[in-house]
């Protein structure tokens, strides 16, 4: 099913809406290939080495953590202001 603009609304491009999308549909897996400073690998391989994983393995560890803890925040958000929480004129209400 392909991306409209109209899905987009709430997204700055149609690029932002499909960026976490895989590929090709039937594959599970994204390839993120970001530029990160050494020192910033040193301590995450450091770290890796400590726990006995790949540095792959603690990264995909703290982005599943970091992406489970937003969810929450942002289940609680809705649970909290409503399906629509910028409706604060009728308190939600669609009346």
């Amino acid at each position: 099913m392909a991306a409209t603009a109209a899905d987009a609304h709430w997204f700055t491009s149609m690029e932002d809406l499909l960026f976490s999308r895989p590929a090709r549909a039937d594959r599970q897996y994204v390839e993120i290939r970001p530029l990160v400073p050494i020192e910033v690998v040193q301590v995450i391989d450091a770290i890796a080495i400590d726990r006995g994983i790949d540095r792959t393995k603690l990264v995909t560890e703290w982005l599943r953590e970091r992406a489970a803890a937003e969810h929450r925040k942002a289940s609680v958000i809705v649970r909290v202001a409503g399906a629509n929480p910028f409706d604060a004129d009728t308190g939600g209400h669609a009346d």
